[in-house]
C-alpha cells in the first residue's frame, strides 16, 4: 500500500506527499506470556483480566492480613475502588 492509496485528506496532512511510504502489516508480538491461551481465534481478554484481577486482590488480602485498606494500597487503588471490585466479585472471592 502506498501513499497514493490513502485518502487525500491524510496525504495532504503529511506534507507534499511526493515520497513513497509503504505501510506494512503488523507482525504478531512474541511478548505474549506462555500462560495466555492465544489461539488463531484470539483470546478472551475480559476473562483473562478478570482472573488476574481476582488473583491480585486475593494476594493483596493475604499479604495485608485481610485488612482491606492495606490491600487497596498494595494494589495502588483507592479504598472505595478496591471495595467496589471486591463487591463485584461477590461470593467468588476468598483469601484462603
Amino acid at each position: 500500500i502506498g501513499v497514493e492509496d490513502l485518502p487525500q485528506h491524510i496525504v495532504a496532512s503529511r506534507g507534499n506527499g511526493s515520497k513513497q511510504h509503504q505501510v506494512s502489516a503488523v507482525e504478531p508480538t512474541e511478548d505474549i506470556p506462555a500462560h495466555v491461551p492465544w489461539t488463531e481465534a484470539g483470546v478472551d481478554l475480559n476473562g483473562i483480566l478478570e482472573d488476574m484481577e481476582k488473583k491480585l486482590i486475593i494476594q493483596a488480602l493475604k499479604t495485608s492480613g485481610g485488612v482491606k485498606n492495606k490491600a487497596a494500597v498494595l494494589l495502588g487503588l483507592n479504598r472505595t475502588t478496591f471495595l467496589e471490585k471486591v463487591k463485584k466479585m461477590g461470593g467468588t472471592l476468598t483469601s484462603h
